[in-house]
Order: structure tokens, then C-alpha cells, then sequence
């Protein structure tokens, strides 16, 4: 059977944009421009995680290998899990790695959160 042949376009594609002034290349204005404040935000979050054994003993090296191999001792794999959770809002079954690992598997029991904001000049 021979291979089916595309039909030719029945009209040029466009080319492609280039800018036209020097102004349109170079970097955004600074927040002050546009009348906004720019603010540096520290979070800190201090949580509690319950973490069933059996998702600590699923980390062995072949889950080493194929995902994240600088993750070794429990502290290592709670703190990962914990993380991961907080940062991407996201359950155990949803983390690369986890996703044969039961929601009920890892859960943040209890959170602290702090927030220092500083204005930059």
C-alpha cells in the first residue's frame, strides 16, 4: 500500500514576526513605571506529616533510579513528600513516584505559617 500524500498548502505561511524597533526588544519596565510596588515575600512553613511506613519502604533504589536519587533516609523522603504537598498543593497519589501509594498515605496533620514582607527600593 503506498503512503498517502499530504496535500500542498494553498497558502504561504506567514512569516514570522520581527520586531520593528529597538524598543520592542528590550526588557520590560521596572514595576515602578507601571505604578506598582515591588515587595521581596518570605514564607515559612513549618508542617506535620503522617507518613505510613509502607510509602518510606516504597523508596528503594530502583525508585531511586527512576525518579529522585538523591532522596535516601526518611527524614530525606518526608521532607520531599512534605514539601511537595505544600508547594503544589497536592495529595501523596499525585507525586511522581507516589502515584501507587494510597492519599491516606502521607498527611499534613498540622501547619504554621509565617510571612515577613520587606518593600524593595
Amino acid at each position: 500500500m503506498a503512503a498517502k500524500k499530504h496535500p500542498r498548502r494553498s497558502t504561504p505561511r506567514p512569516k514570522r514576526k520581527t520586531p520593528k524597533t529597538s524598543t520592542e526588544t528590550t526588557a520590560p519596565e521596572p514595576a515602578s513605571a507601571k505604578g506598582k510596588r515591588r515587595f521581596q515575600v518570605i514564607v515559612t512553613c513549618r508542617v506535620e506529616l503522617d507518613l505510613d511506613q509502607a510509602v518510606i519502604d516504597s523508596v528503594d533504589d530502583g525508585w531511586r533510579k527512576r525518579f529522585y536519587g538523591n532522596v535516601r533516609t526518611p527524614e530525606e523522603i518526608a521532607g520531599f513528600i512534605g514539601s511537595l504537598m505544600v508547594r503544589e498543593d497536592v495529595a501523596l497519589n499525585f507525586i511522581d513516584g507516589f502515584a501507587d501509594q494510597p492519599r491516606a498515605g502521607a498527611i499534613i496533620t498540622d501547619s504554621e505559617w509565617d510571612f515577613e514582607a520587606k518593600e524593595n527600593t
